[in-house]
């Protein structure tokens, strides 16, 4: 059946709209469109059908809308089905709805909160707390590296740490690099560079660098 006004026209959305209403089965379908449409840049009236049964199946309803002969139409039906949505929303627990919004929340909270904490302290947390022991919090990786070698079980400390990447290095190391007459802050890079490498090409490395001395 056609509509005389719209829904969108009785709560202001929308002017000079056409529309029609179908059931099917225990849903209601609208289509509506504006009277006019731009045809060539031009405003033009449209002209519609009433709604027809198909001939060859009484399920199917038919509506035809005729525009003006033109290359550029522009035109915007509107198509939906009343009551869709809230019927595919309602078998829905209620329950779990509420959970996965509290789980999502959660989740955001804690991820806000460790963005803000690492932003605003900038310190490394300690990665080991055993009982009376008192950590605190260290700037520099090297700080917690030493805390834990000072304890009593260094070993068993960085097996629970699991993923920790250290590199030893000897004293003749440190003679061998002391050897070359660099700024400190040469032989800081340098040594840096060299701790990146392997031990088997630190040696080679070093080796050239004596032989060229």
């Amino acid at each position: 059946e056609g509509e005389e006004e719209t829904e969108d026209e009785s709560k202001g959305f929308a002017v000079n709209e056409q529309g029609a209403i179908t059931a099917i089965n225990r849903f209601t379908g609208f289509f509506t469109w504006q009277e006019n449409a731009t045809i060539d840049g031009t405003i033009q009236q449209v002209q519609s059908s009433s709604i027809i049964t198909d001939d060859l199946d009484e399920n199917e309803q038919k509506i035809y809308i005729n525009y003006q002969r033109g290359i550029n139409i522009f035109h915007d039906p509107k198509i939906g089905i009343e009551g869709l949505w809230r019927s595919k929303i309602l078998p829905f627990p209620i329950i779990t709805l509420v959970i996965t919004i509290v789980v999502i929340s959660a989740i955001s909270v804690s991820v806000a909160y460790t963005v803000y904490h690492y932003k605003h302290n900038r310190s490394i947390t300690p990665l080991l707390k055993i009982k009376n022991d008192d950590y605190g919090s260290y700037d520099k990786k090297e700080d917690l590296v030493v805390q834990i070698f000072e304890d009593e079980n260094p070993i068993e400390n960085l097996i629970e740490l699991k993923d920790v990447n250290i590199t030893a290095i000897s004293e003749d190391f440190n003679v061998v690099i002391d050897g070359f007459e660099w700024e400190f802050n040469e032989k800081e890079e340098f040594i840096y560079e060299l701790l990146s490498l392997a031990p088997v090409e630190r040696k080679e490395i070093l080796k050239k660098m004596l032989k060229k001395r």
